[in-house]
């Protein structure tokens, strides 16, 4: 079994997406035990005009009560039966995704949980912004979604990033029971110039399906999936755009949740997700997708965050 979810960051908006939000934090939080969670709400507009200030005495101190209080509210009514884990609860000013990174490097966060409503497009460059970033996971959880993890989709590429993507996949599989499957969606494509060889395209299609199958058997060779029902899925990458056969899949499968493998922090750029996790994070609106990394992979995230 791998490192429970002990800690967890979860951004409120104080909308109607937060009941997903919540529910899905009750659901990680019950099944790995957590320890504590914090409620984080950030304020952008705090700036109360100077020559109303004598006439409302402490006024910022007044609207961050606010916000906590509805904050506490909405958790009571929303998270129904785990007692046991601690809530904390932050009112934080400033800029969104800055005010969430600082909040989980400084209080050792495992997960971080946000929601993604299918009308706004900022939560989608919210999402983006904090998983090129975060230090830990990242759960990005599309509004009026179900928190169940039944049945895993992991989007492979035999990169770098796919180990850790599947042998999460495999931790939150042996969480949820023997009726969990892990889909391997093993992609491959057809490379340009392939008719130089003398064969079809069918032909050629064929090779490089039984290439990806020995180096998915290679990758599965060393995790231990003992007691796990994990199946392995070939789709061709047709159009050179992966994500439609993601998509293709997924539509049809229903997985729960699509989990993807993120690299750690570069000394060069700041982008450290797959061509895949990135467009899935800004076009997806129906599916939870956990973004996985070694947490305190992105060690010098404070010097980035400077940045933001």
């Amino acid at each position: 079994m791998g490192k429970l979810i002990k800690r967890l960051a979860v951004g409120l908006d104080l909308t109607a997406m937060d009941e997903t939000v919540i529910q899905f934090a009750e659901f990680v939080a019950t099944r790995n035990k957590s320890v504590e969670v914090y409620f984080i709400h950030v304020v952008r507009h705090h700036k109360f005009p100077e020559e109303f200030k004598d006439e409302i005495p402490n006024v910022e101190d007044k609207v961050f009560d606010e916000k906590e209080k509805a904050m506490r509210d909405s958790v009571k009514k929303h998270w129904k039966e785990n007692k046991d884990t601690k809530k904390i609860y932050l009112v934080k000013k400033g800029k969104i995704a800055k005010s969430l990174l600082k909040v989980m490097d400084a209080n050792n966060i495992d997960l971080v949980i946000i929601g993604k409503s299918t009308s706004s497009k900022e939560r989608g460059l919210l999402a983006q912004k904090i998983a090129r970033l975060a230090n830990c996971q990242l759960l990005i959880v599309p509004e009026g979604c179900t928190p169940q993890f039944k049945k895993l989709l992991v989007p492979i590429n035999h990169s770098d990033n796919d180990k850790i993507a599947v042998e999460k996949a495999l931790d939150i599989a042996r969480l949820s029971g023997p009726e969990a499957e892990i889909i391997c969606q093993n992609i491959f494509s057809v490379p340009t110039g392939y008719h130089y060889t003398g064969k079809t395209f069918e032909e050629f299609t064929e090779v490089m399906k039984k290439n990806t199958q020995k180096k998915y058997n290679l990758l599965i060779s060393h995790l231990d999936t003992k007691d796990v029902n994990i199946r392995p899925v070939y789709s061709l990458d047709k159009n050179d755009d992966p994500i439609e056969a993601v998509y293709e899949l997924a539509l049809k499968e229903k997985p729960d949740t699509i989990l993807l493998g993120a690299k750690g922090l570069s000394t060069t750029t700041a982008l450290f997700l797959s061509s895949i996790a990135e467009k899935l994070i800004q076009v997806d609106t129906q599916f939870p997708i956990r973004i996985v990394r070694k947490k305190g992979d992105n060690a010098g995230i404070m010097e980035f965050i400077k940045k933001i």
